[in-house]
C-alpha cells in the first residue's frame, strides 16, 4: 500500500481530513495524519511536533491542506522551526525532502478563499495599507508566502471538490 504524510490543522479542517482520508483509503493509499492511533507508534521518547517532522522525512508523499487556521506554532527540538506553526514546519521539512529525494511527492492544497484573501493582502502590504480585520489568521501568511514560490497549488472551495480533485491525482500519489 502506498502512503502519504496529510498535513492539516484538525479543528477547522475535519470535514476536508475525513474525505481526504476516506478517498485514500478506497484508491489504496494510507494517509498518515497525526490523530491517527498508529501515529504515534507508542513513542515516549520524542516531542509530538518532532514525530511529525520524523515522518514527513521518512514517508514519500505529502499532502498538505491550508485552510483559515495556521493552527499550533512548532515546539519540538529543531531550533530551523522556532517562530513557525507546526503545518508550516511540516511543509519546510517536505520541500526539504523533495529536493534531496526526487521520487517524493508533495501537494499543496488551498482553500480558494484563503489564496484570494491572501494574494488581497500581499497588494496591500505592497501599498502599506493595513486592515484592521482578517478572516484568515495571520500566522498563515509565511507558509502562503512558501507555497507562493511553488511552481503549482491547487485551490478548491468545498470539501467535496477537495476530495474530487484528489481522486483526480491519485495516479501521481502511487
Amino acid at each position: 500500500m502506498k502512503e502519504l504524510f496529510l498535513s492539516a490543522t484538525y479543528t477547522d479542517q475535519k470535514d476536508c481530513i475525513e474525505e481526504v482520508k476516506s478517498k485514500l483509503a478506497e484508491l489504496g493509499v494510507r494517509a498518515w495524519h497525526f490523530k491517527e492511533g498508529e501515529f504515534y507508534n507508542g513513542r515516549i521518547d520524542i516531542h509530538s511536533h518532532d514525530r511529525c517532522i520524523e515522518l514527513v522525512e521518512q514517508i514519500p508523499n505529502y499532502l498538505l491542506i491550508v485552510s483559515y487556521r495556521a493552527g499550533a506554532f512548532y515546539e519540538g527540538g529543531d531550533k530551523s522551526y522556532n517562530g513557525l506553526t507546526v503545518t508550516h514546519s511540516e511543509f519546510k521539512a517536505a520541500f526539504k525532502a523533495t529536493k534531496k529525494d526526487q521520487n517524493r511527492r508533495l501537494y499543496p492544497f488551498v482553500r480558494k478563499e484563503v489564496w484570494n484573501i491572501f494574494n488581497t493582502w500581499k497588494d496591500l502590504v505592497n501599498r502599506q495599507e493595513y486592515p484592521e480585520n482578517w478572516e484568515i489568521d495571520r500566522n498563515l501568511f509565511p507558509l502562503l508566502s512558501d507555497l507562493k514560490s511553488l511552481s503549482w497549488i491547487d485551490t478548491f472551495d468545498t470539501s467535496l471538490d477537495l476530495k474530487e480533485m484528489i481522486a483526480k491525482k491519485v495516479g501521481y500519489f502511487v
